[in-house]
């Protein structure tokens, strides 16, 4: 799974923190900020390969980003000392240790008219001098735990792909707002206040902060909650499908998605819920929230609190497939739940849910 880019950007800090020497006497040590980045995806979507132990897919991010190093110094020999340390210690550093450490480029880009800062600034020293530094680097975090391995492939997705050509319809790995090609819907009525989607450029994420909540908890039809979904000029009504997204909630809430969305009061959902732990897929039918004719419900775990995964669900003619990273966790059948709709996401209490990696693609 590819890593947040906060972690690519305190992965970044911390080697080129790992490069610097330590200011003799009682003057911080050189301290490192990156200013600005411009990330992207390394290899194939962020895919690059597969590690060997443990077995599991490496995923990477490169960051082209401007930095500064901080020096510190007593007075102003001792600034000019530090200066020219940390200067030496990252130009002259060994290229090969460098690209190991993932950093593909390093230059300045200051020139010695910096301003000196001092501690009236609060720079916690005497005085001070920002480095400017660009760098471009590749956050290629090693994994912890083996994948596992696919024991079979469900018959839908197996079926879909022999019998249908389907196609890409929308993906975001939300490097950019996305919000323009979603719509924010809220249902009247319930409690809690109405959903609030924004977007969290420094993350590249989704995050929804209402606790807008109507219907009951637990294994419950009538829920109703805040909703972002794709706008039709985005990605068309689709009827039969996959849709892919990273997800993340707190300890309390209800996120998952929507699904044949064709109004507030007509489409199917597909949610986790905690602290009731569920899983459950619904419909609501002319303003009627109901639960499947048959399947998709599990009264006995909900999702990991404040922790990212991967919620896929397939969406075949009558038959809708849930999983929990690439994991299937729910299975149902509806003959009523049909026609072509809109996707996107469902929160219902969930003020601490974060999206990203979107994919809609038809059978």
């Amino acid at each position: 799974m590819l890593a947040p880019l906060g972690q690519a950007i305190d992965a970044l800090e911390s080697v080129l923190s790992g490069f610097l020497t330590s200011t003799p006497g009682p003057a911080p040590d050189p301290d490192v900020v990156v200013l600005t980045n411009t990330p992207r995806l390394a290899g194939i979507g962020g895919f690059v390969g597969l590690n060997a132990s443990p077995r599991a897919e490496l995923h990477a991010r490169r960051l082209d980003a401007e930095i500064a190093v901080r020096v510190f110094g007593n007075n102003r020999s001792n600034l000019a000392d530090a200066e020219s340390q940390a200067a030496r210690d990252l130009l002259a550093a060994d290229p090969v240790l460098l690209r190991q450490a993932g950093v593909f480029r390093l230059r300045r880009i200051a020139d010695r008219d910096t301003p000196v800062l001092r501690a009236a600034d609060g720079i916690g020293a005497s005085f001070g001098r920002d480095l400017l530094f660009a760098v471009s680097f590749e956050h290629r975090p090693l994994p912890t735990q083996a994948e596992g391995q696919l024991g079979e492939v469900p018959a839908d997705i197996t079926t879909a792909a022999l019998t249908r050509s389907g196609g890409l319809i929308y993906s975001s790995e939300f490097e950019d707002d996305p919000l323009g090609d979603f719509n924010a819907l809220d249902r009247d009525g319930g409690s809690g206040t109405n959903g609030n989607w924004t977007y969290d450029a420094g993350a590249q994420e989704v995050i929804q902060t209402g606790t807008t909540s109507g219907g009951n908890n637990g294994i419950a039809a009538n829920k109703t909650g805040t909703y972002l979904v794709l706008d039709p000029s985005s990605g068309g009504a689709v009827e039969n499908f996959i849709v892919t997204a990273e997800m993340q909630c707190g300890a309390t809430g209800t996120i998952g998605f929507v699904f044949r969305f064709t109004d507030i009061e007509n489409f199917g959902f597909a949610v986790l819920e905690s602290p009731a732990d569920i899983r459950l897929m619904g419909k609501r039918i002319a303003g009627s929230g109901a639960l499947l004719e048959s399947g998709g419900q599990d009264d006995t775990q909900g999702f990991p609190p404040d922790t990212w995964f991967r919620l896929r669900l397939l969406v075949d003619a009558d038959r809708f497939e849930m999983a929990l990273n690439e994991t299937t966790v729910l299975t149902g059948r509806d003959s009523e739940l049909t026609g072509s709709g809109t996707v996107g996401f469902f929160c219902r209490r969930a003020d601490t849910a974060r999206f990203r990696h979107f994919r809609l693609s038809s059978l």
